[in-house]
C-alpha cells in the first residue's frame, strides 16, 4: 500500500507498467492496481493519463519510444473523490504535473501473485514490536514469514534496466512461472 501526493509542480512520471509485460496474451494477469481517490481526480491537478487496451501490449512503453511525450491514444482518468479505480499492472499508465496546485491524494493497493516482489521490503522495514503483534495469516499476506524469501533490493532497485528485466524473464521462464 503507497500514499501518492504529487505536490503543486511536481508528479510527473513517464510512461510506464508496473511490472514486467507479458510474453503470450495467454498468460495469466499477475497483479492488479487498485487506486482509492482521496481528492478529486482531474487532468488540471495531474491525474493519471493511461493508454486503453494497452494491457494487452506485449511491452513496455519504453520499448516503443514513449517516455514523457504525449501518446496518440492517452486519456486522463478524472473521477470524484472517493472512487476506486483497478487496473491490471501491464496498463500503460503515468502521473501528470499538478499544474493547479489542488491536492490529489490516492493510495494505491497493488494485489501480486506470489512469485512476483513486493514494492515495500516489509521484512526489512517494520520494526520487530510490529510483526509479533501480526497473526500467521497477516504475517502470509505481507510475505513476511520467515519461511518467504527475502526481496533482493538491489535487483528491485534496478528492475527497469533492460539487462535485469531480460535476466529476470529468463529466471521466470525457467521456472515456468
Amino acid at each position: 500500500m503507497i500514499l501518492r501526493m504529487p505536490f503543486p509542480g511536481t508528479g510527473e512520471m513517464p510512461w510506464h507498467i508496473d511490472w514486467m509485460p507479458r510474453k503470450k496474451n495467454s498468460e495469466p494477469i499477475r497483479s492488479v492496481l487498485s487506486s482509492l481517490l482521496l481528492d478529486d481526480y482531474y487532468k488540471e491537478n495531474g491525474s493519471t493519463s493511461v493508454i486503453p487496451g494497452s494491457h494487452k501490449f506485449l511491452k513496455a512503453p519504453d520499448e516503443d519510444g514513449y517516455i514523457y511525450q504525449e501518446h496518440p491514444d492517452a486519456v486522463y482518468v478524472e473521477a470524484p473523490r472517493g472512487s476506486l479505480l483497478i487496473w491490471d499492472i501491464n496498463l500503460w499508465h503515468r502521473g501528470n504535473k499538478n499544474i493547479n496546485g489542488k491536492r490529489r491524494r490516492q493510495l494505491n493497493i497493488n494485489y501480486r501473485d506470489v512469485n512476483i516482489w513486493q514494492q515495500i521490503n516489509f521484512k526489512k522495514n517494520l520494526s520487530k514490536e510490529l510483526f509479533d503483534s501480526f497473526t500467521e495469516a497477516e504475517l502470509y499476506l505481507l510475505k513476511a514469514r520467515d519461511s518467504d524469501p527475502e526481496r533482493n533490493d538491489w535487483l528491485f532497485k534496478h528492475r527497469n534496466n533492460f539487462f535485469v528485466k531480460k535476466g529476470l524473464n529468463l529466471l521466470l521462464d525457467l521456472k515456468g512461472a
